[in-house]
């Protein structure tokens, strides 16, 4: 049996639709036709910010400020006018100062007296809008890092061809030097063997002294070539500019060719800066290369070794005041308009073709000098050639001394019995570095890998000092055989030796002040690496 509907007075009507109303969750308000409110919904109270009490009867005008209560009014008068369905987008600004985007729908009935009323519904969208601005924004700076990474890509395709040249030629390059280094260390220990033992003999000496000379410029080419392959950490030590320059004229004018001149004004007395002599060595031959490859046709270098005074921490970016050695290489060159100048230093800039340049010359020249706490600079104008400026702290200090000779003598350190284990895979460096050691005094067992180095430190009573190889055949490792002496013979000092500079420690012997003797070495330079080591130097 179906239920009966109950039947509700007007009264209970009214006040079932006001408490509908009030559960709405958004804003509603009704005005009359003199634009004042006459019923509100709590959401429309929570969104004014105001009491119920305090909003009926009041107007627009009561709340707002002026322009806006104006356009309510305005768009109030066009729903009035027109009687259609209205919806809007408008600016809101609440009691706390704070400017709202609200979409308000309104409406016009008329009631039973004939009077018409405006119903609105308020729809706040401030938040919704937010996030679709972020959006916009959002899009726009995606489309920009995409351009921007696109540009970014090429860019880096373009400098990773030149990247993977480098690296090709400096795979090349020292895994040569590590067999040529090799190569020269068995050439000079003979050498130095015989002078040290039949030194006397004229004819002998005219024969081995310019052969073991060629041998000390091979081992000098190899550590240039190795220079533009590898990071060094810098080794300053007041070194004399002017000797410095004066000494690589030879391998300078191999570099350019006859038909560029080389003037050099070195002016008088000493010019000593704390720097890294082989890494300037390098730094001048980029410079020159540089300058040769601007003279197509031939020309002239100049290089100039002086010294200024800087009185203002502002007039060189960096620099202090002080005493500076100027270092000046000039060509006669075609020069460089100014775009080109002003990136004469950024890594991977070239004007060359990709087969003639890396872009990585002078910026290697930028980043050595600007570490060694100096200044370089260039200038240049089309058809004027190009100046490259070097500024280096002076220091007072004079260059050390020449390095003791290479033969005979008594500033060669004699061993007095220890025993040392010498663990090196080629069969010849071995031989020799065994030798030597033995004509020094010391008593000397030998490995060539890992696995008889292990197998002779069991064997051995006692051992002073252990030579190795840092990359040994079959995979060994020069570390690996320091750690077990450390773990069977406590103390035992360890001496590495290495042809090639990208041979890299293991974490363990960088943990540790480990000594690097680095090959081809003359006799001198074995005997005092070998006496520092056991000294405790």
């Amino acid at each position: 049996m179906g239920g009966q509907r109950t039947r509700l007075e007007p009264g209970q009507v009214a006040g079932l639709l006001d408490r509908i109303v009030d559960t709405v969750a958004d804003p509603i308000f009704v005005k009359d036709e003199e634009h004042r409110w006459i019923v509100v919904n709590d959401a429309f109270c929570d969104f004014m910010g105001q009491p119920r009490e305090a909003i009926l009867g009041k107007s627009d005008f009561d709340f707002f400020p002026r322009s806006e209560a104006e356009t309510f009014w305005r768009k109030d008068e066009e729903v009035f006018a027109s009687g259609e369905v209205n919806i809007n987008e408008e600016p809101f600004t609440d009691a706390g100062g704070r400017t709202h985007t609200i979409i308000t729908k309104k409406a016009v009935f008329t009631d039973d007296h004939g009077a018409r009323i405006l119903v609105g519904v308020i729809r706040d969208v401030t938040d919704l809008k937010d996030v679709q601005r972020a959006l916009e924004r959002a899009h726009a700076d995606l489309e920009r890092r995409v351009e921007q990474r696109t540009r970014e890509v090429e860019d880096t395709q373009a400098r990773l061809r030149q990247a993977q040249k480098m690296e090709a030629v400096g795979q090349l390059t020292g895994g040569i030097a590590h067999d040529f280094n090799n190569l020269l260390a068995v050439v000079m220990g003979n050498l130095e063997m015989m002078l040290r033992r039949h030194g006397a003999h004229d004819g002998m000496r005219r024969l081995a002294v310019p052969a073991l000379e060629a041998t000390r410029r091979g081992a000098t080419l190899t550590q240039r070539l190795l220079a533009f392959s590898r990071q060094q950490t810098l080794k300053p030590r007041p070194t004399d500019v002017r000797d410095l320059v004066d000494s690589m004229l030879e391998l300078l004018r191999r570099a350019l060719g006859e038909a560029i001149a080389i003037e050099v004004d070195g002016g008088v007395g000493p010019r000593v800066a704390a720097v890294d002599a082989t890494q300037l060595e390098t730094a001048i031959l980029n410079l020159a290369i540089n300058a040769r490859d601007a003279m197509p046709r031939g020309g002239t270098l100049r290089i100039r070794v002086d010294a200024v005074e800087l009185r203002d921490r502002g007039s060189l970016e960096g620099l202090a005041p002080g005493r500076y050695v100027l270092l000046e290489v000039a060509d006669s060159g075609q020069g460089m308009a100014p775009g080109v100048l002003e990136r004469v230093f950024e890594p991977f800039f070239t004007t060359k073709g990709d087969e003639q340049g890396s872009g990585l010359g002078l910026s290697m020249v930028y980043g050595f000098i600007r570490q060694s706490r100096g200044h370089v600079s260039a200038s240049s104008s089309p058809g004027r050639g190009t100046v490259f400026r070097v500024l280096l702290p002076e220091v007072p200090d004079r260059p050390g001394s020449a390095p003791p000779r290479a033969a005979g003598g008594s500033d060669v350190p004699i061993g007095q019995r220890e025993r040392i284990l010498v663990v090196e895979d080629d069969p010849a460096v071995r031989s020799m570095t065994v030798a030597l050691l033995r004509s020094l005094g010391y008593e000397v067992s030998e490995a060539a890998t890992q696995g008889d180095a292990l197998d002779r430190l069991e064997e051995m009573e006692e051992l002073h000092l252990l030579l190795t190889d840092v990359v040994l055949a079959g995979g060994g490792r020069g570390d690996h055989v320091a750690a077990a002496v450390e773990l069977q013979r406590p103390g035992v000092p360890v001496l590495f030796m290495s042809g090639y500079a990208h041979d890299v420690l293991g974490e363990r012997a960088r943990g540790r002040d480990f000594r690097l003797l680095t090959k081809p070495f003359q006799l001198h330079q074995l005997a005092r690496a070998v006496r520092a080591v056991l000294d405790g130097d």
